[in-house]
């Protein structure tokens, strides 16, 4: 398998579609699912860095579980849960279960930039630095921005 920076776990098109158009415009490589049960088998087979981007709510289950299935991942990995509004006690709830960050829509290119490098600077570092393009600049898995 490829290296997928990103995970992207959605079953209806929005809002996930229009992160997903943009991560490809910043040549952010990423890989859709839509389950839970696809996201299990994708993550058996991930070794490298990992951003999962998961809906609030999915066909056989929500954030929630995808949150767990990563917990229980070999590798480190941050869930972002993206909500098509703005809800602060579904914020709260995902912040103090563990997901890296809380997105609505509308997404901004530099917002964006700036959430992945935040989340991916304080993932643990498990293995030798690999570099990768965040179209804004270059970010080291586990590591510091590079300029």
């Amino acid at each position: 398998m490829t290296e997928v920076p990103a995970l992207l776990v959605y079953d209806a098109e929005e809002p996930l579609g229009a992160l997903k158009r943009l991560l490809d415009d910043q040549s952010i490589s990423s890989h859709r699912v839509h389950s839970c049960n696809e996201a299990a088998q994708e993550l058996e087979q991930w070794k490298l860095l990992r951003l999962v981007f998961t809906d609030t709510q999915l066909p056989d289950g929500t954030w929630r579980d995808v949150l767990t299935l990563v917990s229980k991942a070999a590798a480190p990995a941050a869930v972002i849960v993206v909500s098509r509004f703005v809800d602060v006690p579904l914020y709260l709830d995902a912040i103090e279960s563990g997901a890296a960050d809380f997105l609505v829509p509308p997404f901004v290119r530099a917002d964006l930039a700036h959430v992945i490098r935040c989340v991916v600077e304080n993932l643990p570092r498990t293995e030798p630095t690999r570099v990768y393009a965040v179209g804004l600049g270059e970010i080291k898995a586990g590591g510091r921005m590079l300029s």
